[in-house]
């Protein structure tokens, strides 16, 4: 019985980094920190974002968003607000949005939606959803006519660290080098739109089966992707705090 505990102990920081590893992935992606300071929408192109998260309290007074994107009673509703030209471009998504990128003076996005095809007390369904500018609104679009060079994450992006192996990565970190040679990167929501965009397999597909190396590189290859800088710009402070760095305990809290 001694013998059992003992290797019962001896195996628990294994146990810990799979339950980390299983929580890392599927529908619990998105619940992550949005960009400080501005979005980089194109390189070294900036822009300051005003959104409101409509939320399960808040969905009653609105009902242009139910009748609009038909959203399932889980509700994950924004709405950005993006400074154009003297005016706001207005996007209005069921879905965490992952992407907003400025191409030929258009504005596109892609949101991670997990709520509108799910039914209550059943395993979410996932699926990426792509939008484009038509006047001062974002308007959904088909995957086929979506630029392929915008299709990498910039908006609600991890920068705490994790294990990949045995480095430490963050989910910014892979989405500014978007490197189709890293295994680690195989496993971003980035690699996810790519194998969309290139085969049309959904994201569900993309879950149960991953994308080959091979199929990521032949992407970023044809389409030549236009990788960003910084993604994220901090505000400028005269004395810029200390932060504490984040550990596998904190991220754990912070995910459950």
């Amino acid at each position: 019985m001694d013998l059992r505990l003992g290797r019962m102990r001896h195996l628990f920081p294994y146990y810990l980094l799979a339950l980390i590893a299983a929580i890392a992935v599927g529908c619990k992606r998105p619940r992550t920190n949005w960009t400080k300071g501005g979005i980089e929408v194109a390189p070294d192109q900036f822009v300051e974002v005003d959104y409101l998260s409509m939320g399960k309290g808040h969905h009653k007074g609105n009902a242009s968003f139910k009748e609009i994107w038909k959203c399932s009673p889980n509700w994950e509703l924004f709405e950005l607000r993006v400074p154009a030209n003297g005016t706001n471009v207005v996007w209005r998504t069921c879905g965490w949005p992952v992407v907003l990128r400025l191409y030929e003076n258009r504005f596109y996005g892609v949101a991670f939606d997990r709520c509108s095809l799910s039914k209550p007390d059943q395993e979410r369904f996932c699926r990426l959803r792509y939008f484009a500018q038509a006047g001062t609104i974002l308007r959904e679009i088909s995957p086929t006519v979506f630029p392929r060079r915008l299709a990498i994450q910039n908006v609600m992006l991890d920068t705490y660290e994790f294990y990949c192996g045995s480095e430490k990565r963050t989910g910014l970190d892979l989405a500014l080098k978007a490197d189709p040679n890293d295994i680690c990167f195989s496993h971003t929501l980035t690699a996810a739109m790519w194998n969309e965009l290139a085969t049309g397999s959904t994201y569900q597909d993309f879950e149960r089966f991953g994308a080959s190396t091979n199929l990521l590189k032949a992407f970023a290859r044809t389409n030549d992707v236009i990788r960003l800088r910084t993604i994220i710009k901090y505000p400028q402070r005269s004395n810029p705090a200390q932060e504490r760095p984040v550990t596998q305990l904190d991220w754990l809290l912070n995910h459950l």
